[in-house]
């Protein structure tokens, strides 16, 4: 597993890339992402790849990955993606990706009001009616 390309691609979808110690794991540190579910995860990732080997690839990775739940959301994480230093380092320089209504940087979603656009979760909550 390319772990620097899995936390790339998982940057470019919109996700913050953080260490995580799984069930079974003993203390041990490994490669995590969190979100709504583990399938608009995947989704939101093979969404932005353009490439149909990165597809592939994406797809494997999905297959080692592994799952806990939040209560109101998901943690997917990857056992034999060690977390160290330098993959933190990897995490906080990918770029995050641009709002399609704002423009601004941030993690996003797949909007339910504009066919095709990711939004931020302030945006969202805006088309929503919830206070900003």
């Amino acid at each position: 597993m390319e772990t620097k390309k899995l936390i790339k691609q998982l940057a470019s979808a919109g996700y913050g890339i953080r260490s995580y110690s799984g069930r079974g794991m003993f203390g041990r540190e490994c490669v995590s992402v969190s979100g709504d579910d583990a399938q608009e995860i995947m989704l939101d990732v093979i969404d932005i790849l353009t490439d149909i080997a990165d597809v592939h690839e994406f797809v494997g990775h999905m297959r080692c990955a592994h799952s806990d739940s939040l209560g109101k959301g998901v943690v997917l994480y990857w056992p034999a993606a060690k977390w160290s230093s330098e993959l933190e380092e990897c995490a906080q320089s990918a770029p995050l990706p641009e709002c399609d209504s704002c423009r601004k940087p941030g993690i996003l979603r797949r909007s339910e009001y504009e066919h095709n656009e990711r939004w931020c979760r302030r945006c969202t909550d805006i088309a929503e009616g919830r206070s900003a």
